[in-house]
Formats: C-alpha cells, sequence, structure tokens
C-alpha cells in the first residue's frame, strides 16, 4: 500500500499552476498518470473541491463521483485522482452546469463555466500523423487521444472539434494566417491573439493592435466560442 506521501502532494508544494491556496488541509491529491503531466493537469479531488468549490472534504467528493452525479467530457469517472487537462469538461448534469480547463494569464489551471451546447465538444491539437493501412490516416492528439479519418486535409498544429465521448470529428481548424489561437504556456499563456506569420519554431501572432512572439508549440487553435468563454469574468 502506498504512503500518505505517494497518494498525496503537500499543498505547499503543490505545482505552481494549481490554483489553490496554500493554507488549509495539509495534502493535496496526486493526479494518477494519465493524458497530462502533473504541471499540467488536476485530480479531480482538487478540482471538484479546491477550484470549483462543491465540496469542502475529499469525501464529499467520491460521494459526488459514487453517484455518478460527475461527468468528464462526457463520461461518468469514479476515481477522484484522475487527471484533468487542457479543454477537458467537467459536468454536473443534476444541476446543469459545465466548466472548462483552461489557463490564466498567470499561468494558474482555471475552471470556467460554459453553455450547456458547448459541453459536449472539446477542441483539440494534431501533434502528429500517421499512415495506416487503408489509406486511413490516424491522427495523433495533444491529450493522447488517436483518432482516424480518411480524410488528408489535417495537418499537423491544426485542431479538430470532436464530440465527446464519441470521438467524432465534428469540425476542423487550420493553423493559418488569421486563425485564433490560445497560448497555453510561456510568457503570454493565456492569451488570446490571431496568426500573423511563422519563423521556424517562432509564432508571430497580433494581440490587441500589438504583434507578439512566442514559441509555436504554445499555441492551440481555438474557435470564436473559446474567445467568447475566456472573455467572461
Amino acid at each position: 500500500m502506498g504512503s500518505v506521501v505517494e497518494k498525496h502532494l503537500s499543498r505547499l508544494n503543490s505545482p505552481k499552476r494549481w490554483d489553490i491556496k496554500k493554507k488549509g488541509i495539509k495534502w493535496v491529491t496526486r493526479p494518477m498518470p494519465g493524458a497530462y503531466p502533473i504541471e499540467e493537469g488536476i485530480s479531480l479531488n482538487v478540482a471538484v473541491r479546491d477550484i470549483i468549490g462543491y465540496a469542502k472534504t475529499a469525501k464529499e467528493v467520491r460521494k459526488i463521483l459514487d453517484k455518478g452525479d460527475l461527468l468528464v467530457n462526457q463520461k461518468e469517472i469514479k476515481e477522484p485522482k484522475h487527471i484533468i487537462g487542457l479543454m477537458d469538461v467537467v459536468s454536473f448534469p443534476k444541476i446543469k452546469e459545465d466548466f472548462r480547463l483552461f489557463s490564466d494569464k498567470k499561468g494558474k489551471i482555471i475552471l470556467k463555466k460554459i453553455d450547456s451546447k458547448d459541453a459536449k465538444t472539446k477542441i483539440c491539437s494534431i501533434k502528429g500523423k500517421t499512415m495506416i493501412k487503408k489509406g486511413n490516416v490516424q491522427l495523433n492528439l495533444n491529450d493522447g487521444r488517436n483518432v482516424l479519418t480518411e480524410d488528408k486535409k489535417y495537418n499537423t498544429r491544426d485542431s479538430i472539434i470532436l464530440e465527446m465521448p464519441s470521438n467524432k470529428i465534428k469540425g476542423h481548424l487550420k493553423f493559418e494566417k488569421g486563425a485564433l489561437v490560445y497560448l497555453t504556456a510561456g510568457n503570454h499563456v493565456g492569451e488570446i491573439g490571431t496568426i500573423d506569420s511563422v519563423k521556424e519554431n517562432i509564432l508571430i501572432y497580433k494581440y490587441g493592435k500589438d504583434l507578439h512572439e512566442t514559441s509555436i508549440n504554445y499555441a492551440l487553435v481555438v474557435d470564436k466560442d473559446t474567445e467568447k468563454t475566456l472573455s467572461k469574468k
């Protein structure tokens, strides 16, 4: 059986991106290994108790999960240590509330309330492509998913809009000049701008009236709905 330290993290030593109070219960739940590194994700326990605030204790979070009152990307999850990351949606179907995970402009992980109509989709970035049998293409996505398609139009760094939980492709967002991009890390984390140009691995994008530079690896192509969600206080 693992020790407390293995199962949990000291609140004081939790990743800087976790937007939680440093005072309070000594330990916070360490997320299980999953689709995201620990610095880029949080456990459901931390999400529900410490960020959304719909439970006061880990026991209350467990009760919510055991009842099936919480969905992640439209699937019931029973494990409080389950890790969630960028663009994942946490839903509470009984009270009809949905939250999507982002990073704010301080680099902190946040959960923003979204419209229920948007809760059944997720934007994912294409990190690579693999040709497989019968001419199909496997799209390798940023959250570890692999999606098969016969269409050759999708390129690395494009984003696709997936229907949850079926993983059907519902939309295509090209990485091209004028596209909206959300910055997931770096000095400009949390900003949304439009692509101006790319020079090697440097993205030049417009934010307000100014041009900024960042690593191309920090850019996620998004849609207008994402921009509206992030603009809400």
